[in-house]
């Protein structure tokens, strides 16, 4: 830096330099020098303030070191103000970068939170606009809601099945019971004791609720029955009573308690609103509720009072619907009571069913099951729950058998191994995981305890599982030999069969994927001989598996699977009910033959009841596959029809000529001498098949149990309703075969028949076993089993007992008609025993002897069941009138006759004299007899076949199948 007092000038370096001063009027030889180093650390106004010094010092020699110490200390001054301002501009600068941080930050929380404004602005005044306008609503405005009465239900008869009524609950306001009479008014605790009396509550806690004079509001008793709502509302009138508050609750009643119970399903309670839980009040849900009302007034904040003057918006609850179903009231009661009896004689582990239908248009007539429960009270015990734990029992029994002969097994190889030297591979012990601990306990308290199934699991799922479940939609079995004729009619439709020249063995049969065993024929099972060589007829009629299986062979394997699926058997049929489930079927893209061998007559795969009736109904209507309905219309509330369920043809199966012709050819089934003749019954013209399937139960590679089922078409020549049914697995499954099925069929079609007005035509075949009669055996100290069998399988006559009788525990005290007694096929003879008497049916009291004369078989017959009494036919000429009655309808004073129920009639159809040699002779019910033949198909059996003679177990049995691949 250059001072302003100094002479300098550059070096030849291009530096300055500092140069001597030498003042006026001193020695010149006297010069001072400013250091470098001091020029350098002065700054301007310093060198200004020394120049200003040395000149007032004119004259005066500069003394360097006198000013030194101030330079120094101003240049350290100096320097200090450097460094303060420095750090003063390191400081300011920190400090801006500090504040533009901060406002970034600010600007940014602002933005978030600005955002986050907008967005809980559009959430609210959009997204949940409708939530806040109704909050905002409920503060001023008072809403209310009404449900319509629940619809009723009908069957086709206009029988009323369920139906909406009111239950109340009663409730008490302490403080404020009291009696408002004048004179001789009751004491607050007179009134809890009378209120107490009516509701059956106890006095004392009466007497306590009344002290608890806090509370606004307590509840007595819920679901009180209208009358004893109107005996309290009688005494709460008549002493003025104040306090005691009746509520009406809507809820759903069904006057037939048990009857049609899977169908018609029972409902809950969900917000006061009436909900279908299953059957048709789940199915028809939205049709039998309506739409509630709901009504809107203006209130006040403080007491929510309505406001005078205001704005009301009231919405009118919508009616709901009647539904109507295609169920006859009478056919469903006899299929009931027979399932009820097939149930109590046979104790299914699965259970019986009875399905009955309409083939022209798909209506179901009749649907029942063994398990049924009051649908008023759904979760109580249900009244075959002894039979499960019977199987519970017998369960465990055979789980401790073998686990015992595996314990022998193992002490037995451990044995031989010791005495060969050998060691047995050690084996862990089986524990059981908590899941199963858990599941055994619960079946334990089934078996000892009460039923709760609320409580024990296992109970809940027996409830839900079986009880409520509708077997014919929801469960499936292996059909067995009903399959047949669906066989038969794939083949006529496919030409692989001529009727009349096409012979099949036979004999044993192995398949090809199959080696275990052949496919062999149940006569062959029973007794060492087949039927031979066989027109595909009668393998029909016998119900040979080894000729359908060679039959389906020359079909093909995917011909004959295409028509099962054309059927039906892969398919929901589409009934109205819910739930509705498939059965098991072979895979499509994995068929073998042994498939289609097994499949032939009906084994080693499942179908529903309802899959299987559907495909009869193609089979009897003229091949054409409808879709099945139980419910015919639905009704507004005044009886107008909203909808009529019309009958919707799916898809044609088979042409007409087919499907006539396998229906004729079952008709021979029923002749006597063959598997189906317990399905004969004069005048009907059935057509039938019978079935068995079998089922290893336990898994040792055998088959345990059976289902036997029957399928009859009537009438042949005009089919007009189909009937299935079955029980299956029986408990015993050596007392039973199809007959038993077959007859609980046969008195099926005879209700039906009648119900649907078709008239009995007799051939002379018919005419032939119509006089047949029965001596009544004398039943006391048998047991129910052992009385069945004879009455039914040997002599033709239905037994008829107590429900819940134990066929083999309980032996037979009481009768009637008494023995000795003769009456013709299907007589009724009722018994009892001590702990189940006679008593409890309904045949106690007198009937009016009707009069008979004049009257044909037919007619004869009818009137004889609707007046509850039994006949027996003298004469050889059932084809004309009857002449004479040995019980006359009028005594001499002219009075009618009165005799017990069921008594017996005899009946004469001929003028010729009583001969006991011809009218007292009995028949055996089936005889071992061929019905005449009509084509040539119709053939007799072979020479060296079983004739099907009842003798113990007969051809009415079909044994298991030992031919079936296990899958």
């Amino acid at each position: 830096m250059k001072l302003p007092f100094s002479n300098s000038k550059k070096s030849e370096k291009g530096q300055e330099e500092p140069q001597v001063y030498a003042p006026a009027g001193y020695n010149t030889d006297l010069h001072w020098r400013m250091p470098a180093s001091a020029a350098r650390n002065l700054s301007k106004q310093a060198a200004s303030k020394t120049a200003t010094e040395i000149k007032r010092h004119s004259r005066t020699l500069w003394n360097w070191k006198a000013h030194k110490g101030a330079i120094k200390k101003f240049t350290e001054a100096n320097t200090a103000n450097q460094n303060a301002y420095a750090t003063y501009r390191s400081e300011t600068d920190k400090s801006r970068k500090n504040s533009i941080t901060y406002v970034l930050v600010i600007f940014a929380l602002v933005a978030v939170l600005s955002l986050a404004s907008i967005v809980k602005m559009f959430d609210l005044t959009v997204i949940k606009h409708k939530e806040y306008v109704g909050k905002a609503a409920n503060q001023r405005l008072q809403r209310s809601v009404s449900y319509p009465e629940r619809g009723n239900i009908y069957d086709r008869n206009g029988t009323l099945l369920a139906l909406t009524t009111y239950v109340y609950n009663i409730g008490i306001s302490p403080s404020a019971l009291r009696s408002y009479l004048i004179d001789r008014a009751p004491k607050r605790s007179e009134i809890a004791e009378q209120v107490g009396k009516i509701l059956e509550i106890d006095n004392s806690k009466m007497q306590e609720i009344i002290k608890q004079t806090d509370k606004p509001y307590i509840q007595l008793k819920r679901n009180v029955a209208a009358e004893v709502k109107n005996k309290l509302q009688e005494y709460l009138t008549q002493e003025n009573i104040y306090g005691i508050v009746v509520d009406p609750v809507m809820t759903r009643y069904y006057p037939q308690n048990e009857y049609l119970s899977q169908v018609i399903g029972f409902t809950s309670k969900q917000d006061d609103m009436i909900e279908g839980v299953t059957g048709i009040e789940r199915q028809y849900n939205a049709e039998l509720s309506g739409q509630k009302g709901v009504s809107y007034k203006e209130v006040d904040n403080f007491n929510r009072q309505p406001l005078n003057n205001s704005l009301n918006l009231d919405i009118n609850p919508q009616k709901s619907d009647d539904v109507y179903l295609t169920i006859n009231k009478n056919i469903q009661e006899e299929a009931q009571r027979q399932i009820d009896a097939l149930t109590n004689i046979t104790e299914p582990r699965l259970g019986a069913f009875a399905l009955i239908a309409k083939p022209d248009t798909g209506e179901i007539l009749a649907m029942a099951q063994s398990q049924t429960f009051n649908l008023n009270k759904p979760y109580e015990k249900p009244r075959l729950n002894d039979l499960r734990i019977k199987y519970l029992i017998k369960d465990i029994e055979d789980r401790k058998k073998r686990e015992e002969k595996a314990r022998k097994k193992r002490e037995y190889d451990e044995t031989w191994a010791k005495i060969r030297g050998e060691t047995l591979p050690t084996t862990a012990e089986t524990t059981l995981d908590p899941t199963e601990i858990k599941k055994r306990a619960d079946i334990e308290r089934s078996i000892t305890g009460e039923f709760d199934p609320f409580k024990n699991e296992q109970d809940m799922a027996y409830l839900t599982g079986e009880v409520w479940s509708n077997f014919c939609v929801q469960k499936s079995y292996e059909p067995g030999s009903i399959f047949k004729p669906f066989t038969l009619a794939i083949a006529l439709q496919r030409n692989a069969v001529d009727l009349e020249k096409d012979y099949f063995s036979d004999s044993p049969l192995w398949v090809e994927g199959w080696t275990a065993y052949p496919i062999k024929c149940w006569s062959e099972n029973m007794f060492g001989v087949n039927h031979g060589t066989e027109l595909i007829s009668q393998a029909l009629w016998y119900s040979c598996n080894p000729p359908f299986s060679r039959l389906a062979e020359r079909i093909g394997l995917d011909p004959f699977f295409e028509y099962v699926v054309k059927l039906g058997f892969y398919d929901k049929t589409g009934v109205d009910l819910p739930g509705e489930g498939v059965g098991v079927q072979h895979a499509l893209n994995s068929l073998d033959m042994a498939d289609l061998a097994t499949l032939a007559f009906g084994e080693q795969a499942t179908a529903t009841p309802m899959q299987i009736m559907n495909a009869y109904i193609a089979l009897a209507n003229g091949g054409n596959m409808m879709e099945p309905h139980i419910v015919s219309k639905i009704t507004d509330t005044n009886g107008n029809i909203k909808r009529e369920i019309r009958p919707k043809n799916v898809r044609r199966v088979f042409s007409p000529e087919i499907s006539r012709k396998v229906v004729e050819l079952m008709r021979g089934t029923t002749h006597d001498g063959y598997p189906g003749q317990y399905i004969y019954s004069t005048g009907l013209d059935l057509a039938g098949k019978t079935g068995t399937s079998t089922v290893d139960v336990d898994g040792d590679g055998k088959d345990d149990l059976s289902c036997f089922s029957t399928v009859v078409i009537g009438s042949a020549s005009n089919p007009e309703y189909i009937i299935l049914i079955a029980t299956l697995q029986p408990l015993d499954n050596n007392s039973y075969g199809t007959w038993a099925v077959q007859t609980a069929a046969r008195r099926l079609a005879l209700i039906t028949h009648n119900e649907l007005h078709k008239k009995a035509e007799f051939t002379d075949y018919d005419y032939s076993n119509a006089w047949r009669k029965h001596i009544v055996l004398n039943y006391k100290g048998l047991t129910l089993q052992h009385a069945y069998m004879d009455a039914t399988e040997v002599r033709g006559l239905e037994l008829v007992w107590p429900i819940g009788t134990d066929p083999l525990d309980e032996p037979i005290t009481e009768q009637w008609p008494a023995p000795d007694a003769r009456m013709i096929d299907d007589g009724k003879v009722f018994v009892g025993t001590a702990k189940h008497p006679l008593s409890s049916l309904n045949i106690q009291g007198n009937t009016d002897v009707p009069d008979f004369t004049g009257l044909n078989i037919v007619q004869a017959k009818a009137l004889a069941k609707a007046a509850h009494i039994n006949i027996c036919i003298d004469g050889v000429d059932p084809k004309g009138v009857v002449i004479s009655q040995d019980i006359s309808r009028y005594n001499e004073a002219g009075v009618v006759n009165q005799i017990r129920k069921w008594a017996v009639v005899r009946l004469r159809f001929t003028a010729k004299p009583y001969d006991p040699e011809v009218d007292d002779v009995v028949s055996n019910f089936k005889q071992a007899q061929v019905r005449p033949t009509q084509n040539k198909s119709d053939a007799s059996p072979p020479a060296g076949t079983a004739t099907g003679k009842k003798t113990g177990k007969t051809a009415g049995q079909q044994p298991p199948v030992k031919g079936t691949k296990k899958h």
